[in-house]
């Protein structure tokens, strides 16, 4: 997954430079930090994500849920955060990710045979065949998505619209950006798009 942003949703009292990983995105020229409602704040960054498994020890530091969501190169969304109840992740229904998950998924089957049996079309068919499959698991999976959250807006103290948050993810949107800024607002983090 090729990165266009990466974008870290945290709130923290004592200056978010000195938190533990944060030293990558303080050492990043492209940064862009952009306050939200009751103390949270959005750090965009372009492709800087910390290597390690970094979530766990920044919410401890900040003693609140923390989210990271990327914006790939085609659009396409990837949501991931922590609370108390634990980790969780998902993709958005956003941007090109049928083409970015079809092509991925597509990796996985022998591409060689899949020429040899029908050329160029059956490799086409393939991909769109996943990707659709993709997007269909994305629709589906969306109630589980939307609980967690609105989980994590309800332990970070704002007041999420569960409904709208479950149309959103269902419905889609050609930009991830867009799509990502209106789940902001949906949870609670801001009253205007930030992205």
């Amino acid at each position: 997954m090729s990165s266009y942003h990466e974008i870290l949703v945290l709130r923290s009292d004592s200056g978010w430079a000195k938190l533990p990983y944060l030293d990558v995105i303080a050492a990043d020229p492209t940064r862009r930090v952009t306050e939200l409602l009751d103390g949270w704040m959005l750090l965009v960054v372009a492709d800087s994500a910390p290597d390690a498994d970094w979530l766990p020890a920044l919410a401890q530091a900040t003693g609140a849920p923390v989210m990271w969501c990327t914006i790939t190169a085609l659009e396409s969304t990837y949501v991931r955060g922590l609370t108390k109840a634990g980790a969780w992740a998902g993709w958005l229904n956003s941007g090109d990710v049928e083409e970015e998950l079809g092509a991925a998924m597509l990796q996985e089957l022998d591409v060689d045979e899949l020429f040899e049996q029908g050329g160029q079309e059956a490799i086409d068919e393939a991909m769109e065949r996943l990707g659709a499959q993709a997007v269909d698991e994305i629709v589906t999976s969306a109630p589980v998505l939307t609980a967690s959250l609105v989980s994590w807006a309800h332990e970070a103290g704002l007041a999420p619209d569960a409904e709208k948050v479950q149309a959103l993810l269902e419905e889609g949107d050609s930009f991830g950006s867009r799509h990502l800024s209106n789940l902001f607002t949906l949870l609670g983090l801001t009253r205007e798009r930030v992205l």
